[in-house]
């Protein structure tokens, strides 16, 4: 089911298949922020990465012995969500535990995403509550497409990915197969900022310990920006769509992929969450739009 909301500055669309956004319009300048989504291309516009963040090694994670399959940034996007509530401000789906999840996740949860909109913001939430008796394990994580270019009569080449302030950033190497490797490197990016260029963010740019609280996606001649507010989590990723450039995702994880050398083994694998029973987890990101002061 598509639902939309709006106010004086955004107009929103989320659908209950995945909970996912699929459009942020903004009034005053007309322009449309997310990703309309291709099946040639990129099919999603802002999957919701739970309860696993990246690919799991070949496919399968292990619980006390037991495989259970694991799909690329799990199954939540892949599933209707029940609407909790829909006004012209806030929209709030929830997933739990069925049998669609038993093949996939060993545990009973519960996962809300909510969408609020505040002036020209937007806030996206997520929450999952431990149903279950014993701790669960899990990985979060925000994949937004941002459309790029935004603006009429730009490209691509005219945009670039802007940090809040310039810092050192470190990022995880990986192997052939796109696997991380346990090896990392450092950029340093005294400016902020990484102009887009053809393939840049391909094969995603796995970022350690972001110290900005923001990034952008920002067109550099105008200064007219889209910011992901909330950047810095345990790991960032930046990705775009590969050759021509279509979108850009920056990307809050509280989780990561798995490493080549991965055990299988759940709560091993590296960045994992381990929620006690009876507890909550939440994480969000804001969405605003902008333009910057030169």
């Amino acid at each position: 089911m598509e639902l939309t909301m709006e106010n004086q500055f955004l107009r929103v669309e989320v659908t209950s298949f995945g909970a996912e956004l699929t459009s942020l319009y903004h009034k005053g300048t007309q322009r449309e922020y997310i990703w309309g989504g291709d099946s040639n291309i990129w099919s999603r516009q802002s999957p919701i990465l739970f309860p696993n963040c990246g690919s799991v090694k070949n496919g399968t994670f292990l619980m006390e012995g037991k495989p259970y399959k694991g799909v690329q940034h799990g199954f939540a996007k892949d599933l209707m969500h029940h609407i909790v509530c829909a006004d012209d401000r806030v929209v709030t789906f929830r997933l739990e535990n069925s049998k669609e999840t038993a093949d996939f996740y060993p545990w009973p949860f519960s996962l809300r995403t909510s969408y609020k909109l505040d002036k020209n913001s937007l806030i996206c939430q997520y929450n999952v509550v431990n149903c279950h008796t014993d701790p669960i394990y899990f990985s979060l994580g925000f994949h937004t497409g941002l459309r790029c270019p935004f603006a009429v009569g730009t490209a691509a080449s005219d945009y670039a990915v802007v940090f809040e302030h310039g810092e050192k950033l470190t990022y995880l190497a990986q192997n052939e197969e796109g696997r991380l490797l346990h090896k990392a490197y450092e950029m340093d990016l005294p400016d902020g900022r990484i102009p887009i260029t053809k393939g840049i963010f391909s094969n995603s740019l796995v970022l350690m310990g972001v110290e900005s609280s923001y990034i952008q996606l920002e067109e550099t001649l105008s200064g007219d920006y889209i910011r992901v507010r909330g950047t810095n989590t345990p790991y960032t990723v930046l990705w775009s769509v590969p050759d021509n450039v279509a979108a850009v995702c920056i990307e809050p994880w509280y989780g990561i992929g798995d490493f080549a050398d991965a055990s299988g083994k759940i709560e091993e694998k590296a960045g994992i969450i381990c929620l006690p029973a009876g507890q909550e987890f939440t994480c969000s990101q804001v969405l605003e739009v902008g333009t910057h002061s030169h």
